[in-house]
This record gives C-alpha cells, sequence and structure tokens, in this order.
C-alpha cells in the first residue's frame, strides 16, 4: 500500500497565462478575497513513482543561506 505524500508548488511570481499572474488565477478559482495573497499550493495525494533522494555529494549547498545573505 502506497502512503499519502504531499508536493509544494509555488504560486508568487509564476504566471497562468502570458497576461494573468497564477496568484490571480487562484484567487478568482477559489473566491480569495483580494487582501490575501496566494504564495503557494500544496497537493496531497498519492505518488506516483518512488523516487530516489539525491546523493548528499551532489547538493547544492553553496546555495544555501542562513540568516543573512
Amino acid at each position: 500500500m502506497n502512503s499519502g505524500g504531499s508536493c509544494w508548488i509555488q504560486v508568487r511570481e509564476r504566471f497562468h497565462t502570458e497576461q494573468m499572474k497564477a496568484e490571480d488565477y487562484i484567487r478568482d478559482l477559489l473566491a480569495i478575497p483580494v487582501q490575501y495573497s496566494v504564495e503557494c499550493m500544496i497537493a496531497i495525494g498519492y505518488a506516483d513513482e518512488e523516487k530516489k533522494p539525491h546523493e548528499e555529494n551532489t547538493l547544492l549547498y553553496e546555495k544555501l543561506h542562513f540568516n543573512q545573505f
């Protein structure tokens, strides 16, 4: 039996179409009041495939910043 999973999806600064931001599309679709921002969505379900984690020696730690830029 597959266990459940989730996937974080960035919405901020993405576009639904060339003329419409993804945030505006989602806000309209879900009737979210304009005073709220849509930063992301989280998909919840069951994985279609099992993926291996990246090898630690291939991770790009130089792109991480802790407590300052």
